[in-house]
């Protein structure tokens, strides 16, 4: 007996499924074992790039300071408040 269009269209869609499972099963095994890891990771480089932010603006914040004093020197005008 030759298969019908309706058997290849369930067939299809039997291996569809498969494959669905499949991807489901490994998708879920790799969040298993390395979403933690890389969220480690990610929490690290957060806390290393608000610590290089802070050190920048601090040393911004001297620089334009330590500008505002010296004009203030080599000037007749009275300083802002």
């Amino acid at each position: 007996m030759r298969p019908t269009l309706e058997d290849a269209v369930i067939n299809e869609a039997r291996m569809f499924v498969d494959n669905i499972s499949t991807l489901n099963h490994i998708v879920a095994s790799t969040n298993d074992k390395q979403v933690t890891h890389l969220i480690h990771k990610l929490r690290l480089i957060e806390q290393r790039l608000s610590l290089i932010y802070t050190f920048f603006m601090a040393s911004s914040y001297s620089n334009t300071k330590r500008k505002q004093e010296g004009e203030s020197h080599h000037t007749n005008r009275p300083p802002f408040l």
